[in-house]
């Protein structure tokens, strides 16, 4: 068993399959989050009674918003650290979770 670094082993084509698996799922599984409720407006148009242009006021708003908290988000992140944001972030959305039950 050779352990040293001299003759580093050349990288193959399943490791590069393995690397693309690994940066491939995680960006399927945000976009179905981001973007899974696009194949839901269909339904949502019919049960609400929307015309088209309410349906695409609907899905305008959710990006605007996510563009407008993504800035702030990354501001704060970058201020006071990923680990306090995400602590800040999870008691924020308590906050607004238990507010909203209590109404």
């Amino acid at each position: 068993m050779n352990l040293s670094m001299n003759n580093p082993k050349k990288g193959t084509k399943y490791d590069l399959i393995k690397i693309l698996f690994v940066l491939f799922i995680p960006y399927v599984a945000l976009s179905i989050g981001q973007n899974g409720f696009l194949g839901l407006l269909p339904f949502i148009r019919e049960e609400f009674a929307l015309n088209r242009v309410q349906i695409g006021y609907y899905s305008t708003s959710f990006f605007i918003g996510a563009a407008l908290i993504s800035v702030f988000t990354g501001i704060i992140v970058d201020r006071i650290g990923p680990k306090k944001a995400c602590f800040l972030v999870s008691g924020f959305g308590h906050f607004f979770i238990s507010s909203w039950a209590i109404t």
